[in-house]
């Protein structure tokens, strides 16, 4: 399960304020490689992101069932004086492995995602980034994509979940 946050603009993150949550300081690889003819293909790295030999590549397809909700009415947080969509995506998608070579046209894009977890419940925060180069050649994470994630898949949308949702994004601001 999935929950993304629909009306904050993920470039509004400050992710330095939730160093402290942070799960791995260098995050993990990981490639979308998209083409016409073979759909979305992901290859992700290891905790060791130098040893090819830790890479996985697939191919996500959803099921059929397509299963998302949205939460519009959740009035516990303002964020630029804005209240959260919440987006909840239960779909089942299936990771296909892949064993043969890249298509012949695709466009990859290469990202960071960094894991944050501030509570024991199992509720995740994950930030996906590009690297980029400032005009001063330093490297910048700049976020593209957030969403949260749960270990217990069969968890209900209640108010204890809302709340630590609540708690990350009160963080963020």
């Amino acid at each position: 399960m999935k929950i993304y946050v629909t009306n904050i603009p993920p470039s509004t993150l400050n992710l330095s304020r939730l160093e402290r949550y942070l799960i791995n300081k260098d995050g993990t690889k990981k490639y979308e490689l998209v083409s016409e003819e073979f759909g979305m293909h992901i290859i992700e790295f290891g905790k060791n992101a130098n040893e090819n030999k830790n890479a996985n590549m697939y191919r996500i397809e959803p099921t059929l069932n397509m299963d998302l909700h949205l939460i519009d009415n959740y009035s516990g947080f303002n964020m630029h004086k804005v209240r959260p969509v919440l987006l909840v995506d239960k779909t089942t998608y299936v990771h296909i492995p892949v064993v043969s070579q890249f298509p012949v046209d695709y466009i990859l894009t290469k990202m960071v995602c960094f894991d944050y977890k501030m509570t024991k419940t199992g509720l995740k925060m994950t930030v996906e980034c590009l690297l980029e180069t400032n005009e001063y050649l330093e490297k910048e994470y700049k976020p593209i994509n957030f969403y949260f994630t749960n270990s217990n898949s069969s968890l209900n949308i209640d108010d204890n979940l809302l709340e630590e949702i609540n708690m990350f994004l009160l963080e963020l601001n």
